[in-house]
């Protein structure tokens, strides 16, 4: 099933910094460095640690007792596997295998592990491209969400991270 990704109208593609900037998350740049951080530590050795795992999942959560779950050796089968793999389905299906890891979660762990590969999915991004209900979150949404993320953020000349916190903002903003 082909997904269909229109921007909302009104989406400002030549304010995307500025929209980034108003963001509440685009303040927290501390917490993206450690976020960053870990994922590049994790890259290096070449899997997670039980701590850094659990610490990325409390940031997209806001809980992480699902998360405490998991072993330390699944954690580290699991993210080595998403780590090492060159194939999209495995990197992300490895870590949906752990318990507390959903879509977003998962996101968010390729996110700060892989630079600017990768969006993170949250719910504002979604509907900013056109999704007024939830829609099914599967790997072909998943593939389809991050090419057009990454041809977005190539137009506007940001990261990706820019693009994710205006994209939410945007939403925000036209909640209001």
């Amino acid at each position: 099933m082909s997904h269909v990704f229109n921007l909302r109208p009104g989406f400002p593609k030549v304010e995307v910094t500025a929209l980034a900037t108003r963001s509440s998350s685009g303040r927290s740049g501390r917490v993206d460095e450690l976020l960053s951080e870990i994922g590049c530590r994790s890259r290096v050795a070449g899997f997670y640690t039980r701590d850094d795992f659990i610490v990325m999942c409390e940031w997209n959560n806001g809980s992480h007792r699902h998360c405490e779950a998991n072993s330390t050796d699944l954690i580290g089968r699991s993210t080595r596997i998403t780590l090492t793999t060159s194939s999209e389905h495995e990197r992300i299906s490895s870590l949906m295998r752990l318990s507390g890891v959903s879509w977003g979660t998962a996101s968010v762990f390729l996110h700060f592990t892989f630079g600017d590969s990768y969006p993170i999915l949250t719910s504002g991004a979604v509907w900013s491209w056109g999704f007024d209900d939830r829609p099914s979150l599967n790997l072909n949404f998943w593939n389809a969400y991050v090419e057009v993320c990454r041809a977005l953020a190539s137009e506007c000349h940001v990261s990706m991270r820019v693009l994710g916190r205006a994209l939410a903002q945007f939403a925000v903003e036209q909640a209001a």
